[in-house]
C-alpha cells in the first residue's frame, strides 16, 4: 500500500552573508568564517550618525590576531535577513578592532564606507545666493556622491552661510536639522529628505502588541511647543519683523519657541520657525519596539502600532538594531526606536 508524500513546511532560518575587501580584491567569507562567528549586528541610523556594524567571533585558533588580522580601511559587505530572503545593509568600512580574553574574541566594528575621511576634515569656507540644494549638490560633487533631495516646500535660497571649521557632515547636518531635513549617507548617495515628507510617506508594516517581544513608550510636555518665532530685518519696514509658525495640532502647553537664529528673509524665516518647532515636537512620543528579525523595521520608514490604547498611531522608525546571535533560542532579533508622527 502507497502512502502519500508528506510534506511540511519550509521554516525560513536567520541568514547572514558578508564579502571582505581589500584594495579591490577580496570575496564572500560567509563559509569560512560561519564556523567561529558569535555574533552579527547592524545598527542602521536615518540621522546624526553612520551606520554601522559589528562582527563578533570565536579566536581560539588566534587566526584573526595572525593572518587574518583586520586591517582599518578593509570593506566589508553585510546581508542579513533569513535564508533564501537576505537584505543588503551596505558597504562598510573597517574602522576599529578588539581583542578580549579568556576565551578569545575578535570584535569588528565597521562605519559606512561611504563616510570617508575626507568628509571629517574640518573646512571653513562660505557659501552665497545659493539654495539648499545647491549647496548639497556641490557638496556632493566634491566627494563622489550622487545627491538625492526631497522637498516639499520651496528651496531656501540663503543669501550668505558660512561653514566655520567644520566637516562638511557636521555643516551639512547643521543646516539640514535648520530647514526640517533629515541628513546622512547611504551607500554612494547623500540624501536630504524632508522629515514632513518622511512622515507623510504610508506605513510599510502594522506592528501589533502580539507580534513583540519587549516595548516602552514616553510622552513629554517638555519642550513641547504651540508655536514658535523666527525674527528677522524686513527692508521694505526698515524694521526687526518676526515670523511665526504654529503647530497643525494643539501642544501639551502653549509655550510659543523663541527661536535664537539669524533669518535674511521673511523666507527663511518661516522655514526656520516651521522646522524648529517640528523638530523640538517631534519628540513628544517616542518608544522602542522589539521584536523578532523583521527585514521590514529599517531606519527611515513608517509602522502603524495597534494594541496599547492611547500609544496607537503611526510611528517613524529613526533607527534599527539586527542582530543575529549564535547559540541563543531567538537567533535574529530587531530593535526599533520610534517617533509618532505629527499628524497622527
Amino acid at each position: 500500500m502507497a502512502f502519500p508524500a508528506l510534506r511540511f513546511p519550509v521554516v525560513p532560518h536567520p541568514a547572514w552573508r558578508l564579502k571582505y575587501s581589500q584594495e579591490g580584491r577580496g570575496g564572500d567569507i560567509s563559509e569560512d568564517i560561519s564556523p567561529s562567528v558569535i555574533s552579527v549586528t547592524y545598527h542602521d541610523k536615518e540621522e546624526h550618525a553612520a551606520s554601522e556594524i559589528e562582527v563578533k567571533v570565536e579566536d581560539s585558533n588566534h587566526l584573526w590576531q595572525g593572518p587574518w588580522f583586520p586591517q582599518r580601511g578593509d570593506v566589508l559587505d553585510l546581508s542579513i535577513g533569513y535564508t533564501g530572503a537576505v537584505v543588503p545593509c551596505g558597504l562598510f568600512e573597517i574602522d576599529e578592532v578588539f581583542a578580549d580574553g579568556p576565551p578569545d574574541v575578535c570584535t569588528i566594528k565597521a562605519i559606512s564606507a561611504y563616510v570617508t575621511p575626507a568628509l571629517r576634515t574640518r573646512f571653513s569656507r562660505a557659501y552665497e545666493g545659493q539654495t539648499l540644494r545647491q549647496i548639497a549638490a556641490t557638496i556632493a560633487l566634491n566627494h563622489g556622491l550622487e545627491l538625492v533631495f526631497d522637498q516639499v516646500a520651496p528651496d531656501v535660497t540663503l543669501n550668505r552661510v558660512t561653514q566655520k571649521h567644520e566637516t562638511d557632515l557636521g555643516f551639512l547636518r547643521r543646516i539640514a536639522n535648520a530647514y526640517g531635513y533629515g541628513f546622512t549617507i547611504r551607500g554612494q548617495q547623500l540624501v536630504f529628505r524632508s522629515r514632513l515628507e518622511a512622515e507623510a510617506a504610508p506605513p510599510i508594516d502594522t506592528i501589533n502588541r502580539t507580534n513583540l517581544m519587549g516595548f516602552n513608550f514616553k510622552t513629554v510636555t517638555h519642550q513641547i511647543y504651540q508655536a514658535a518665532e523666527v525674527s528677522y530685518f524686513d527692508p521694505s519696514l526698515k524694521a526687526l519683523t518676526t515670523a511665526t509658525a504654529t503647530a497643525r495640532r494643539d501642544a501639551s502647553t502653549g509655550d510659543t519657541l523663541s527661536v535664537p537664529q539669524r533669518a535674511e528673509t521673511g523666507q527663511d524665516a518661516t522655514a526656520k520657525a516651521e522646522a524648529a518647532l517640528h523638530g523640538n515636537n517631534m519628540a513628544e512620543v517616542t518608544g522602542t519596539l522589539n521584536g523578532e528579525g523583521n527585514t521590514l523595521w529599517f531606519a527611515g520608514f513608517n509602522v502603524t502600532v495597534t494594541g496599547f490604547g492611547q500609544w496607537n498611531g503611526t510611528y517613524h522608525i529613526d533607527r534599527s538594531r539586527h542582530s543575529l546571535r549564535r547559540g541563543t533560542t531567538e537567533g535574529y532579533l530587531t530593535s526599533i526606536e520610534v517617533r509618532r508622527v505629527a499628524n497622527a
